[in-house]
């Protein structure tokens, strides 16, 4: 593969590799946003059925009639049909529906056991009833505050876990994106670096006089091409100093030959 087609091939992977991570580290932080609200909403709901409880207790205790209740009853509907739509398990909504309704039945059975007009005194006035239906408000409330602690628990367990496995996939992409950066430094020295520092290295010894220096780059890349026409030049080079040596020997005879002809002309005019 020539040089710029594998630069064009490292730039996409490289590309690539950098989107996912920054895609997995936006999809980790928009999780881990979303479990916050959930948590937020959450608890707030907890402190709705908190605030439900007391306001079952004070009906038994102060209220002043059905309208207390149905304003308790209204009360509960709308924290019912929250705990619907706030996407909790099923199951947990509806022991957590059945805990509000039981409260909501409580208030209403003792006023109506209780025979109170609205603005009548409250109904602790018949010991008969109040301290059954305080009980069972009560048990109620508890029932309702555990359900609702049982829905926290388990959406931080779920927090927790999907951080945990999206630390665990940030982890294993970081992994992979370091193993692929190593294996294109790997691939990069291989098919650039070593052939240039053995032509190099070839170069300096046939500067220093080593005739025979070859780098024997070859390849039909542009480093093998380069490689391969420095050789072809050093031995250019040393095949041309070789004949020029050659040639200097000749002519080194020849003038030799010439003065030790020029210097037996006395002899002969003589």
């Amino acid at each position: 593969m020539r040089l710029a087609r594998l630069a064009q091939v490292l730039t996409v992977v490289t590309g690539v590799g950098v989107l996912t991570l920054v895609g997995l580290f936006g999809l980790a932080a928009a999780s881990q946003s979303g479990h916050e609200r959930a948590m937020r909403e959450l608890m707030a709901l907890m402190e709705r059925a908190d605030a439900l409880s007391v306001a079952g207790d004070a009906v038994l205790v102060a209220g002043l009639g059905p309208q207390d209740v149905a304003s308790f009853a209204a009360a509960a509907d709308a924290l019912g049909v929250e705990l619907r739509a706030s996407g909790a398990p099923a199951a947990r909504v509806a022991e957590a529906l059945a805990a509000i309704d039981h409260m909501v039945a409580v208030a209403e059975d003792t006023w109506a056991d209780a025979a109170i007009p609205g603005g009548a005194a409250s109904p602790l006035g018949v010991p008969a009833t109040t301290a059954s239906a305080m009980t069972s408000m009560a048990a109620a409330g508890v029932a309702l505050d555990h359900v609702m602690a049982r829905l926290v628990d388990a959406h931080l367990a779920e927090s927790s876990a999907r951080a945990r496995a999206a630390t665990a996939g940030f982890g294993a992409a970081a992994l992979g994106f370091g193993a692929l950066s190593l294996a294109i430094l790997r691939l990069l020295h291989r098919r650039v670096g070593g052939p240039v520092s053995r032509s190099a290295a070839a170069v300096e010894r046939f500067a220093a006089g080593d005739r025979s220096a070859r780098s024997g780059v070859g390849g039909r890349d542009e480093i093998g091409r380069l490689g391969a026409s420095i050789d072809a030049l050093m031995a250019g080079v040393a095949a041309h100093e070789d004949a020029l040596s050659a040639s200097n020997e000749r002519l080194q005879l020849a003038l030799a030959q010439r003065q030790a002809l020029f210097d037996a002309l006395p002899a002969n005019v003589a």
